[in-house]
């Protein structure tokens, strides 16, 4: 039956008509009409065409409401840009850093690596105060990833007699307009262009002989009272690996370890803090990190990272996109808690010296399943690996026992201990232990 007779059969309907029906009727009836071309139904905004049906010689012109819209647009005024005027007595860089409100037209270049400098001129201070607390005697700091030099100033403004000399480590040329006055402010600052991520800087460092003065302390004796190292980590992964490696380098006294046993004082994001100080209790967050820290180094923290909320009030986070006076990343890095802590060289690591290799190869595979009972993912360290359950749970030694139903995540550092000395005790196990990313000092990155 075709549409026309359906037509028909409606009109001579008694009943109630949808929508649709009566749209049918009006179709039919401009097949009877030559005077009425066009439809006179209302479509969907879906599903309607772009323009209207037009008569015969009839401009075509499009819907109303997008007439409406465009003249909206037109009248509209426009968006008031910010302006990137700096003030003239901010235009020179000195030794007073810039109010917080105009950081984002001076210190205006894309960061790729999410990493921020201190803002907060009292956080500063604060923190100062915890690194370098009354009663320090000359002290030799390495500040590295300075940026504008907000803590660094903080530092110099303590007593005299606390520091000796501050290396400071920042390669961003905006940054280092406002480091350089500083010099010549103050005899005890070292300005260096290098980038805090290659170990080349470092070894220029003691090239150059600012470390000449620095006492070689016996790694028993106690903590190094006059070499400090400070860092503001970047938000990222290489931030992240930096933390690692420097761990890394503890054992086998490596890097400025082999002054001592220096502290390490950062500011990295509160998640990074969490896997670093994981334990088998709260085992979520536990990696191989968490235990490759924790057997080198005591953790500690001034203050928890809460009191530094939001971090945009305490912390920069350079951007080339001129939104405003508080612009920041579109990635969520400003969004980020910070957490400052210290970390200790142990002065009896877990990680024997010349071991570093076995606990890296058995702590990789390991947490490859980290929810895996022992028993089950040991096979994970080679060819006829279960073997060495019988040493774990041997009756004889019950101090090398472990409890091979636990998971790599829930194992404890003494579980680590044991597992790593029975596999380095084993003489089928792999020959290639190396990884790619070993410490070394050369000039590559972390």
């Amino acid at each position: 039956m075709s549409f026309l007779n359906v037509a028909s059969s409606l009109r001579g309907c008694t009943q109630p008509l949808c929508w649709r029906q009566r749209a049918l009727l009006q179709i039919s009836s401009s097949f009877h009409s030559a005077a009425a071309p066009r439809f006179n139904f209302h479509l969907s905004p879906s599903s309607r065409p772009s323009t209207i049906p037009r008569r015969a010689g009839e401009r075509r012109t499009p819907f109303d409401g997008t007439q409406r819209r465009g003249a909206a647009r037109a009248r509209a005024k426009p968006r008031d840009k910010p302006s990137l005027a700096i003030p003239d007595e901010w235009k020179t860089p000195g030794v007073e850093l810039p109010p917080p409100s105009l950081w984002w037209k001076i210190f205006r270049f894309p960061e790729k690596r999410k990493r921020k400098t201190m803002l907060n001129e009292e956080t500063a201070r604060r923190l100062a105060e915890y690194y370098v607390p009354e009663g320090s005697k000359d002290k030799v700091i390495i500040e590295a990833f300075a940026g504008a030099g907000m803590l660094t100033r903080a530092l110099l403004n303590l007593p005299r007699e606390r520091i000796k000399k501050i290396i400071v480590l920042e390669d961003q040329p905006s940054y280092l307009e406002w480091l350089q006055p500083l010099k010549e402010f103050d005899d005890r600052v070292h300005i260096r262009s290098d980038d805090a991520f290659m170990w080349s800087s470092y070894t220029g460092i003691e090239q150059s002989g600012l470390l000449d003065d620095v006492e070689v302390m016996d790694w028993n004796d106690q903590v190094h009272p006059q070499l400090q190292y400070i860092a503001q980590i970047p938000n990222n992964v290489h931030g992240e690996q930096l933390i690692a490696q420097l761990c890394r380098a503890i054992p086998d006294r490596k890097w400025l370890f082999r002054y001592g046993r220096v502290p390490l004082d950062m500011i990295t994001t509160l998640s990074m803090w969490e896997r670093l100080s994981a334990g088998p209790v709260d085992y979520k967050a536990r990696c191989k990190v968490s235990v490759m820290t924790q057997a080198s180094v005591e953790i500690s923290v001034p203050f928890s990272g809460k009191e530094l909320v939001p971090a945009v009030d305490h912390f920069y986070y350079p951007t080339a996109r001129p939104l405003g006076p508080f612009s920041t990343p579109k990635d969520g890095a400003s969004e980020q808690l910070q957490q400052p802590l210290r970390l200790l060289p142990l002065e009896k690591p877990a990680i024997k010296p010349n071991s570093l290799d076995f606990w890296d190869y058995v702590l990789r595979n390991l947490f490859i399943t980290k929810a895996t009972p022992l028993s089950k993912c040991i096979s994970g360290l080679g060819p006829g690996a279960p073997s060495l359950l019988k040493k774990l749970v041997d009756p004889s030694s019950p101090t090398e026992w472990v409890d091979i139903s636990k998971s790599p995540r829930m194992m404890s550092l003494e579980d680590w201990s044991k597992v790593v000395q029975a596999f380095e005790d084993w003489p089928f196990r792999p020959e290639n232990l190396s990884i790619s990313n070993s410490f070394t000092m050369d000039n590559r990155r972390p």
